[in-house]
C-alpha cells in the first residue's frame, strides 16, 4: 500500500496529491491539532503511484535569484498591502492583459477561512492583498490553473513556497510560458482550526461578531498592527486596531510556537527559491540603506511600506520589468537577508511547542491562551509596567505636590 508520508514533518499539506489522483482516492483531513494531511481511501486506490511522483516537497527545482530589489507601488492602494504592494501591481498588470490571478483570500462563510481563490477583475485585487498568518486551503486551484493554462490563459499564481512547489508537482514538470509564480517569504503556518478558535474566543469574550480580520494594517504605519471589523451586541459596526503584542495568537505566531511540523523542516526557507518571483517585507532597509528613505532624500516612504523582491527566473524578471507604476532600487541580498530569517533557514522549533499543541488539542484555544499567559507572566508584567510607567510617575508626582500644598 502506498505511503504518502512517514511522519508529520514530511508533509506540507499542499494538496497536490489529492488533486492529481485519477481515482479520487485521496482526501485532505485535519488531525487533532487542525493541520491537514492527505488520507488514502484503500477501497478506491489502485496503487498507480501518481501521487508519489507528484509530491514535490523535497525534490522541487529551486532557482538562484538573478536580481534583488527594494520596491514600492506608486498608488494609494498600497495601504491595503502588508508591505510595498508589489503583488497587487503585478496582479493588476496580469488582469489588464486579460489574465487570471490566484492568491489567498480571507473570507467569512460560516467561519473566517483563508483559501486560494481566482480573480479576473481589478476590483477584486483587494481580496488577495495583505498577509494571512494561517495555512490556506488550495481547494481545486491546481486543477483550475492547469485547465486555464491549456486554454492559453495568462496565469499568475501566488502562495507559500510549498504551495508553489505543489503546483509545479501537480503540473508534473511541464513548463508553461503563460504561467508565472510568486512565493512569499514565509515564517510558517498555524492551522485554520486554531485561527478560527482564536476568532471564536474573541467573539465570546467581547460579545461581538467578527466579519473581517487583517494581520497587517497601515493605519499606524508599516509594521505589525492588526485589525478586525465587527458588530457588537447592540448591532453597531465597529473596528478594532492594536499592536501584535496585544494578541496572544499573534505572539505565538511570531515566536514560531504553533506552526505545522513541516515548517521547521522547510526545504524552501533559503535564498534560493522555488517561484519565479519572491516577495516579502524589506525589513532592515533603514539600517542597510538609509539613503533610500524619503527622510534622507531617497524614494521610499517607510510609513507606506517597502517590498523586498527576488527575481529568480527570466519569467519573473520579464514580468517585473513590465511594471511602470513603482519605485525600485537594486540592493544586495546578503545585506537584507540578515533581517529575514527565512531566507537563511527554517523557523526554529521551540521546546514548548509540543506542550502548547497538546494543550490546544486537549482543551482548545482558551486553555492554550491561559497556558501562554502563565508561562510568560514575568515578561508580560514587565511590558505592562514599561507601558504605563510614565503615567504612574506623573500621578505620583501630582500626589506628592498636592500633599505638600496641604
Amino acid at each position: 500500500m502506498i505511503q504518502l508520508y512517514k511522519e508529520y514533518k514530511d508533509c506540507c499539506g499542499c494538496g497536490a496529491c489529492e488533486q492529481i489522483c485519477p481515482h479520487h482516492a485521496i482526501s485532505l483531513n485535519a488531525n487533532s491539532e487542525g493541520f491537514i494531511f492527505p488520507q488514502i481511501n484503500t477501497a478506491l486506490c489502485t496503487n498507480c503511484g501518481v501521487c508519489i511522483k507528484t509530491c514535490n516537497f523535497e525534490k522541487a527545482i529551486i532557482n538562484t535569484p538573478q536580481k534583488v530589489i527594494a520596491a514600492s507601488w506608486n498608488s494609494w492602494q498600497i495601504k491595503n498591502s502588508a508591505s510595498g504592494g508589489l503583488f497587487a501591481t503585478m496582479a493588476k498588470y496580469i488582469l489588464m492583459n486579460k489574465g487570471i490571478v490566484y492568491g489567498c483570500s480571507m473570507e467569512k462563510k460560516e467561519k473566517l477561512t483563508p483559501f486560494i481563490r481566482r480573480i479576473k477583475d481589478i476590483n477584486e485585487i483587494i481580496l488577495l492583498q495583505g498577509s494571512k498568518y494561517v495555512q490556506s486551503f488550495v481547494g481545486e486551484s491546481y486543477i483550475d490553473v492547469r485547465d486555464n493554462l491549456k486554454k492559453g490563459k495568462i496565469v499568475l499564481y501566488s502562495g507559500t513556497p510549498c504551495q508553489i512547489a505543489g503546483l509545479y508537482g501537480f503540473l508534473q514538470g511541464k513548463s508553461y510560458e503563460n504561467l508565472t509564480t510568486i512565493d512569499i517569504i514565509c515564517h510558517g503556518v498555524p492551522s485554520a482550526k486554531m485561527f478560527q478558535e482564536y476568532i471564536a474566543y474573541l467573539e465570546n469574550k467581547k460579545h461581538i461578531n467578527i466579519h473581517d480580520f487583517k494581520f497587517r494594517t497601515k493605519t499606524k504605519g508599516w509594521g505589525l498592527y492588526y485589525y478586525y471589523y465587527y458588530t457588537n451586541k447592540q448591532g453597531k459596526e465597529k473596528q478594532y486596531i492594536n499592536h501584535y503584542t496585544s494578541s496572544i495568537y499573534y505572539r505565538m505566531f511570531l515566536e514560531g510556537a504553533i506552526y505545522r511540523e513541516s515548517c521547521y523542516n522547510c526545504p524552501f526557507a533559503r535564498k534560493e527559491r522555488v517561484a519565479d518571483i519572491t516577495i516579502g517585507d524589506c525589513w532592515g532597509i533603514e539600517k542597510e540603506y538609509p539613503n533610500l528613505l524619503t527622510e534622507n532624500g531617497g524614494v521610499f516612504d517607510s510609513h507606506k511600506g517597502i517590498s523586498l523582491v527576488l527575481l529568480n527566473t527570466s519569467k519573473g524578471y520579464n514580468l517585473f520589468n513590465q511594471l511602470t507604476d513603482i519605485e525600485k532600487k537594486d540592493i544586495a541580498l546578503d545585506n537584507i537577508a540578515r533581517y529575514n530569517q527565512q531566507l537563511n533557514h527554517p523557523s526554529i522549533l521551540p521546546s514548548y511547542r509540543k506542550a502548547y499543541l497538546q494543550c490546544f488539542k486537549k482543551d482548545g484555544y482558551k486553555a492554550l491562551q491561559k497556558l501562554y499567559l502563565k508561562d510568560n507572566k514575568k515578561v508580560l508584567l514587565k511590558e505592562n509596567l514599561s507601558k504605563f510607567m510614565p503615567i504612574s510617575l506623573k500621578r505620583i508626582i501630582k500626589s506628592s505636590l498636592r500633599y505638600k500644598l496641604l
